[in-house]
């Protein structure tokens, strides 16, 4: 399709490699196509490809128009690409939008559709807003294991302001796959979350400190004590790691 000027129904014409290539060859890092054509055309494409980057056109560009539409793709079954898919890119162009959907997004959380509840737990990240901890922080508790998953994902995205809600949860539940969920998001959020995991290290189950002591988490001469505990452990793995670990501290100090 050649024009200069987009036109939606010329787009709409177009035959579907073809309208692949013009939105592959418009929106990349920017986009120059305008938020009017982009709202058209993703409101009727039905190639995944195409409408994967018109979604991401309008994330680009911010618009508060496409919350609907994007709503609407979180709300069909999602088609995957392997390293992306169109829920992932619409949780993306949601977050580029930001507080303007955070009311419809908050909506689909009770969506009886598992893919697009994780799809708005994915989009809350997206935005960061610390508001969100605890709605995702339920989701975590409550939701079933591919939502808890994502909201674990989010809750680390927020970073600091979520590490005490992930404590207490670790302190409240004791199933073993919520538990790690919310681990790894101290594990991804990092430093701040140290005092947490320096509790854990001291309390936790044998998986469970097996699981942070082999995670890339960068510990500092802050954890010396949890592990000189742990390098007595019964457990040889436990024990082992923590060995290793400490060994690394004191000869970078």
């Amino acid at each position: 399709m050649v024009n200069a000027e987009p036109d939606a129904a010329l787009y709409k014409a177009t035959p579907q490699p073809e309208r692949r290539l013009y939105v592959q060859a418009h929106v990349w890092d920017q986009t120059d196509l305008p938020e009017s054509f982009l709202l058209t055309a993703v409101s009727w494409e039905q190639d995944a490809v195409a409408k994967w980057y018109l979604i991401k056109g309008l994330g680009i560009l911010h618009s508060k128009e496409a919350v609907e539409p994007l709503v609407t793709v979180c709300e069909s079954p999602d088609v995957d690409f392997h390293n992306t898919s169109l829920h992932a890119i619409s949780a993306w162009a949601l977050g580029r939008i930001g507080e303007p959907a955070a009311n419809r997004i908050l909506m689909l959380l009770a969506n009886r559709e598992p893919y697009t509840r994780k799809c708005a737990v994915d989009a809350l990240g997206e935005i960061g807003a610390p508001a969100f901890v605890d709605m995702l922080v339920t989701a975590l508790r409550t939701d079933v294991d591919e939502v808890q998953l994502w909201a674990g994902l989010s809750l680390a995205k927020l970073g600091a302001t979520s590490v005490a809600a992930i404590d207490q949860l670790l302190i409240e539940v004791s199933d073993q796959r919520t538990r790690l969920i919310a681990i790894d998001a101290l594990l991804k959020i990092g430093h701040a979350s140290r005092l947490a995991l320096k509790r854990l290290l001291r309390c936790a189950t044998v998986e469970e400190q097996i699981f942070i002591l082999g995670s890339s988490y960068p510990f500092s001469v802050e954890f010396i004590d949890e592990l000189k505990i742990l390098c007595n452990s019964t457990n040889s793995e436990v024990s082992s790691l923590a060995v290793q670990i400490l060994k690394e501290l004191q000869s970078s100090n």
